[in-house]
């Protein structure tokens, strides 16, 4: 029994002493003009010298709207002062990891801001911002022309001066068209209907104008 419990009790001390604690990185990155970098990925990368770095690599986290990014690796004791590259858009910052210096931070976490060389990419803006110039102007070209073939006819210009012609309606008892205001008169006068025959004939035929029943 004590040959098997010793060395449990081994095992246990030893992966006790060798368990991991988190590490948090956490800052903001900005761009040389000092605008956020949202939206855009931060990675852990290592020299070729860095022996206890290498099981970092590809761990990564996004930066939000702000440029606000934070980073958790799971350190050992052994790992302290191994240095890790923080890579934003193909530039790396060192970090070396401060098993200490975590212990004493308020919140137990580590900041470190980063500032990149390089400036804002213009790329995407100016070819949403041609896109939207070029739609602009398709469109006022094509109010430009069907203004200007409106005017070019007389019914166009009444048109555009505010004038609409009346509907007309087909009359039920002889098929021609009739100026909707005036089918009822017609229909007194024309096929002599008494008023309310009239009216109601001339009901029906404006309900056919929006329904077919």
């Amino acid at each position: 029994m004590k040959r098997i419990l010793i060395p449990l009790l081994v095992c246990l001390v030893f992966s006790f002493s060798g368990s991991a604690e988190s590490y948090i990185i956490t800052g903001q990155v900005t761009y040389s003009d000092n605008n956020p970098v949202s939206a855009r990925d931060v990675k852990i990368d290592c020299n070729n010298d860095q022996y206890y770095c290498s099981q970092y690599i590809g761990i990564s986290t996004m930066t939000d709207v702000y440029g606000s990014y934070t980073i958790i690796l799971e350190v050992e004791e052994e790992e302290n002062n191994t240095i890790v590259l923080l890579s934003v858009l193909g530039e790396e910052f060192p970090h070396t990891i401060d098993l200490a210096a975590k212990e004493q931070s308020p919140d137990g976490r580590m900041y470190q801001n980063i500032q990149l060389e390089q400036s804002p990419s213009t790329q995407g803006l100016s070819f949403a911002l041609g896109c939207c110039l070029l739609l602009f102007g398709l469109m006022f070209i094509s109010v430009l022309f069907k203004t200007g073939r409106m005017l070019s006819t007389k019914g166009g210009r009444a048109y555009f001066a505010g004038y609409r012609p009346a509907r007309t309606l087909e009359c039920p008892h002889c098929n021609q068209q009739i100026v909707q205001h005036q089918l009822v008169r017609h229909l007194m006068e024309e096929h002599n209907l008494e008023a309310m025959d009239a009216g109601e004939t001339a009901g029906l035929a404006m309900r056919k104008t929006w329904s077919k029943d």
